[in-house]
């Protein structure tokens, strides 16, 4: 957990968590779906309105220093109760979200020089009741 806590700067408990599955690590092979579930886990008294949102950014396999997919979503705003927040993204290399055409050549340049596997990086920021609550995991695809 990397809780950054309170935009005022004070020292309580943090009003809230966030668990997430699949846990950091998981391993997935080439053509499934990243299936994310997000949980937001209120401390005894909050009930403030929480906003989540979701960056999933990939490495070149190839160079590792560039970043050949890197979007932000947004979750939404949850109000108490809180239900569980979902997020699916597809992982297959061949067929890329649109406007990522080159994620294709990459995958190509890896495959060609013997990488096995690509890294998913996410970073999970909710924020509510003036506390910022982050995540990295990260997850990798076989091809």
């Amino acid at each position: 957990m990397t809780e950054r806590g309170y935009k005022t700067g004070n020292n309580q408990a943090p009003p809230f968590s966030i668990s997430y599955s699949p846990e950091s690590g998981y391993r997935a092979l080439k053509g499934e779906s990243l299936d994310m579930k997000f949980e937001i886990i209120p401390n005894e008294g909050f009930f403030d309105p929480v906003n989540v949102k979701l960056r999933i950014k990939v490495p070149d396999p190839a160079i590792g220093f560039f970043t050949i997919y890197d979007q932000v979503h947004d979750l939404g705003t949850h109000a108490y109760p809180y239900c569980p927040v979902c997020y699916t993204q597809d992982l297959d290399p061949e067929n890329p979200p649109e406007g990522y055409d080159f994620i294709k050549k990459a995958y190509s340049a890896a495959k060609k020089m013997k990488i096995e596997s690509i890294d998913v990086h996410v970073h999970v920021r909710a924020s509510g009741g003036g506390f910022v609550f982050e995540e990295k995991p990260f997850y990798r695809v076989f091809f």
